[in-house]
């Protein structure tokens, strides 16, 4: 439900500000088949890769957000990654990253590279709650990685 120009220009007023839902493109999600020069600048910028499986709804894109918002960092700090794009971004230049792999690890090559944390899938943590514990560690363990480069 949204507000009337008088909700709007009292809330105003007052000095309380109207929060709006964002859009899913505040993420920089690579969607492509390929990898776009562009994406891949972002990910050579970006010092926090997020290695995840798609994220499917409004409730896993928050709870994304939220994860990495409580250890300060917000959508322009991170890259997000599918696992179908796992091979093309491990051929860039990894070193001074930090790679949160959200979900089991399953391909052996993986492991060698710079994996700084691994912790359960966001559909896992929506369904079993009490997961949740063993993520902020996880998460805890990403802040000190990223404090050290």
């Amino acid at each position: 439900m949204g507000l009337s120009s008088r909700q709007l220009s009292t809330l105003n007023t007052m000095g309380i500000p109207v929060w709006e839902y964002r859009t899913d493109d505040v993420v920089g999600e690579l969607v492509n088949e390929a990898l776009s020069q562009e994406l891949i600048d972002r990910l050579l910028e970006c010092q926090c890769w997020v290695v995840t499986d798609k994220v499917e709804n409004e409730q896993m894109h928050r709870l994304l957000h939220a994860m990495l918002f409580s250890i300060d960092i917000d959508a322009s700090q991170f890259a997000l990654i599918y696992p179908e794009h796992i091979s093309e971004v491990m051929q860039l230049d990894a070193s001074n990253k930090v790679i949160l792999f959200l979900g089991e690890l399953q391909d052996t090559n993986l492991a060698d590279k710079n994996i700084s944390v691994v912790s359960h899938s966001l559909l896992k943590l929506l369904e079993q709650a009490e997961l949740k514990s063993e993520a902020w560690l996880a998460l805890l363990r990403v802040k000190q990685a990223l404090a050290r480069c």
